[in-house]
């Protein structure tokens, strides 16, 4: 690549989606087999102590229904929306939680039984809510800051990390499954002058660009990482064409992209480990790099 336009303005998620993990919401959460759990064993107690049943626990957020009496009849679902209204909310800041009696539960006053019953059964099931809840987000963030640790925080890819992790999962795999893989490794030729010439700005987006060129270029099954500052590399799995038939579609694709790249790719042999063709695909590499320059 001789230059890059100063006018191109790439953000990192333009070029590759960075990590993105939403927290849980309440409603959400709401779904979860714990949840639902607790609400059906908290409405079968209601069930069995007052007559106002069946009862039916439902999301406010989304008209989901949580659970249900074991006696509802499936009829009876029907007037679930007239009786909304009629429910026992909690304060709509913590959990949007209500419980209905599908009995006249609108003629009870606050000092029923089972007014006050399905009242003590609400404030239960929201409490479970909001510790579900709790550990949903905490788990969400811990998985977002164990996937951002295993990503390249330039492009966006996979880093050195994940890659490794990942031949060492596929090599498993590919040892019980008798299954193929070829590794390709790219190294961009054009990336010290760039920096050089134009600064580690445009040296950069070179990066970028690349690694957008590249993930375009493989299947979505392939696992693509950079592993190196200006060093990529391809694992692609239960690859039954040739190997060269991978490499010139990457260098195809870098060439349309005016990016100057050596390559080299190596295919897994039956009894030896990706490691090893890892290993010789670098190889390749080299030499690829070494024609190039030779030929200059």
């Amino acid at each position: 690549m001789t230059g890059i336009d100063p006018v191109i303005d790439l953000s990192a998620d333009e070029v590759i989606d960075l990590v993105e993990w939403p927290e849980p919401t309440m409603a959400e959460v709401m779904r979860s087999p714990a949840v639902r759990h607790a609400a059906t064993r908290a409405l079968r107690d209601l069930d069995e102590h007052h007559d106002a049943g069946p009862w039916v626990a439902l999301c406010t957020e989304t008209s989901e229904i949580v659970a249900t009496s074991l006696s509802l009849d499936v009829d009876e679902i029907s007037v679930l929306q007239e009786q909304f209204a009629t429910g026992l909310h909690l304060d709509s800041d913590r959990v949007p939680m209500v419980v209905i009696g599908l009995g006249d539960i609108r003629a009870f006053s606050p000092d029923e039984p089972a007014y006050a019953a399905a009242e003590i059964v609400v404030r239960a099931l929201s409490e479970i809510v909001l510790a579900e809840h709790r550990v949903a987000v905490a788990t969400a963030r811990a998985e977002q800051a164990e996937a951002l640790a295993a990503t390249d925080a330039l492009t966006g890819l996979g880093n050195q990390r994940a890659w490794w992790e990942r031949i060492a999962e596929e090599d498993a795999r590919i040892h019980r499954s008798d299954s193929s893989a070829v590794i390709a490794v790219i190294d961009l030729d054009g990336l010290k002058r760039v920096n050089d010439e134009q600064g580690h700005l445009h040296g950069d987006l070179l990066l970028r660009i690349a690694a957008l060129t590249l993930r375009d270029a493989v299947r979505s099954c392939d696992h693509l990482a950079r592993v190196g500052g200006d060093e990529f590399a391809v694992l692609a799995v239960d690859y039954d064409g040739h190997p060269e038939a991978l490499l010139e579609r990457l260098s195809s694709a870098l060439e349309a992209a005016e990016i100057e790249a050596s390559i080299g790719v190596a295919a897994h042999v039956t009894g030896s480990t990706l490691i090893e063709a890892y290993a010789r695909a670098d190889e390749a590499m080299y030499e690829h790099k070494r024609r190039r320059r030779e030929a200059c």
